[in-house]
């Protein structure tokens, strides 16, 4: 116990003669304020770098989550795109199949049956046709 009073008090001691040597009024040389300034200048510049550096990082992040929303955007009017260009392709051909189904009628209702071939004596050739394309 003793051992831990006196270690104490030289701690004490020692901390007193730290505050008193601390104020004792400073003698200051040119040199010294120029190496005080300097290190402050030099500080102070570490310091805004830092934050250029933190708002540049910040920044990025910004650009990267705008980019990727940007990109998700795109895929999305891409897919869109592809989608619609399906949907009018599919159309086109169900249009043209429609258009091949009624031509095909069309010519089967216009055609002559076997009893017409018969009856006109079938095959013959025609010599002149007239404005609709029939024989005249």
């Amino acid at each position: 116990m003793d051992e831990m009073y006196a270690e104490g008090r030289e701690s004490a001691k020692g901390l007193l003669l730290q505050v008193m040597q601390s104020n004792k009024p400073a003698r200051f040389t040119i040199e010294s304020l120029e190496a005080a300034q300097k290190e402050y200048d030099d500080t102070k510049a570490a310091a805004e770098a830092e934050r250029a550096a933190e708002v540049a990082r910040l920044r990025q992040v910004e650009i990267d989550a705008a980019t990727a929303l940007e990109k998700e955007k795109a895929r999305s009017a891409i897919r869109e795109a592809e989608l619609q260009a399906e949907v009018k392709l599919a159309t086109a051909r169900a249009e043209l199949e429609a258009k091949l189904r009624g031509e095909a009628e069309e010519r089967l209702r216009n055609a002559p049956t076997p009893q017409q071939l018969i009856t006109k004596g079938g095959g013959s050739v025609c010599k002149k046709r007239g404005a609709d394309g029939t024989c005249v």
